[in-house]
């Protein structure tokens, strides 16, 4: 009894292993799709592949997992014979697939971040910019004249709103740039 179990073991492992060796993959194109009110018929077509002598199994990948099993066909022109006609998921590629969109919506969520970091900050320096604006009376009518105090003053006051406005154009180009990301991360999204 052992003996049986382990020829048909072995039998089975080698024809798995034939199996395997032999799967052709097989690139097609969309050559023609009727649409009708529910569903749509899709026709497609590789190049001329080679079939090597033996059991081939030619594997298409990447066509949609809403494909009606019962209405998938295959045909071709040659010396051989089709044997069956079978669909299959490809869950690793799924997985992939999740793997990628988490990587996109968490990245999105990290630029979304980022702008609105550089958009608080950019607040900051219109605030402080409007504060030395209004506050540029510097002497007053019963002021005594220190020019020392008063060129000071606007030397501080010059380079408060230099800085002030070079930072907020720093942040609007480094806003435009994430904000192309993002939408480049949304569009690869959906």
């Amino acid at each position: 009894m052992r003996n049986l179990f382990l020829f048909t073991h072995l039998i089975l492992s080698n024809f798995l292993a034939i199996a395997q060796e032999n799967q052709i993959p097989a690139i097609s194109k969309i050559t023609n799709v009727t649409v009708f009110i529910s569903g749509a018929q899709v026709h497609r077509q590789t190049e001329m592949l080679d079939v090597p002598q033996g059991v081939s199994q030619f594997v298409f990948a990447g066509l949609s997992s809403a494909i009606d099993v019962q209405s998938i066909q295959a045909k071709g022109e040659g010396n051989f014979t089709i044997l069956s006609v079978t669909q299959q998921k490809n869950f690793l590629l799924e997985k992939k697939n999740s793997e990628e969109k988490t990587n996109y919506i968490n990245t999105i969520a990290e630029l979304n971040e980022k702008i609105a970091l550089l958009r608080n900050e950019s607040d900051v320096y219109k605030a402080e910019e409007e504060m030395l604006v209004k506050n540029q009376m510097v002497m007053g009518p019963n002021v005594n004249y220190d020019l020392v105090k008063l060129k000071q003053a606007l030397d501080f006051q010059k380079q408060r709103l230099s800085e002030a406005k070079n930072k907020q154009i720093e942040i609007t180009k480094s806003i435009a740039k994430l904000q192309t990301d993002l939408n480049n991360y949304n569009n690869q999204l959906k």
